[in-house]
């Protein structure tokens, strides 16, 4: 039997309320972690009245809504009266800077998602486009965000159309995860060439990422993109209805 998403959440945020606590550290796996540059995330509480940040990524312009018809280009959204709690955003780093644009039930039913077994009526997916300047754009998709369900896991990936980033969530706590929270998704793990590559902390009060070093400059800005993008995904849940996103 499926979890209520909405009730299994406001437990959860019940429960850890009475605890005192801000709820369990997402497990990254040592062999990343040691070779990782850990960002703490500045201003997620406040990501649309400022911006947020970790280490030297700064994104801008965060926004609800879409300011520019990403649409109108090939992709894999719907109209933008179709998708729901769209959003916008900015990001810099060093000399890179990107427009991001992501929505949640925004899936063309005809785009062929390599292998991410999706029925046409899903409600449950979070998709988006990352275009960065004077380069190729990203798509990206991540299906049931807000599944509480073990057998029916929340994965992705992100394509420019020659590299792929997978996307897998991460339910394993580091340290004991706690028994009321078994299958609770602490974040995301991005793997590239088949190696972990990034982990983002999506439920805890204020996120974590951990990007390895030594990346390609592409994949490196690529990966805050899509961490930014989950995290802000997160914090959009107080205008998502669970039921019918």
């Amino acid at each position: 039997m499926k979890i209520s998403p909405f009730f299994s959440l406001t437990a959860i945020m019940f429960l850890l309320t009475l605890a005192g606590c801000a709820g369990p550290r997402v497990f990254v796996d040592d062999n990343l972690k040691n070779n990782a540059t850990e960002y703490v995330v500045e201003n997620r509480q406040n990501a649309f009245k400022s911006t947020l940040r970790f280490g030297s990524f700064e994104f801008t312009n965060i926004k609800r809504g879409w300011t520019t018809t990403a649409s109108s280009k090939p992709a894999i959204f719907k109209t933008q009266n179709e998708a729901k709690n769209k959003m916008s955003f900015k990001i810099k780093h060093n000399r890179l800077e990107s427009d991001i644009f992501c929505a949640s039930q925004a899936m063309k039913k005809d785009i062929n998602f390599g292998g991410i077994q999706m029925s046409d009526d899903s409600k449950d997916v979070f998709t988006g486009r990352v275009q960065i300047n004077n380069a190729t754009s990203w798509d990206f998709i991540v299906k049931n965000p807000n599944n509480l369900n073990w057998d029916d896991p929340s994965n992705g990936y992100a394509t420019n159309g020659d590299k792929r980033i997978e996307i897998q969530d991460v339910r394993k706590a580091a340290g004991t995860t706690p028994k009321f929270m078994p299958s609770t998704i602490l974040g995301y793990s991005f793997v590239f060439d088949k190696t972990p590559i990034a982990v983002v902390e999506t439920a805890a009060g204020k996120g974590g990422v951990w990007i390895k070093k030594g990346l390609d400059p592409e994949v490196e800005f690529i990966v805050a993109n899509l961490a930014a993008a989950l995290l802000l995904r997160t914090d959009l849940s107080s205008d998502l209805h669970w039921g019918n996103q």
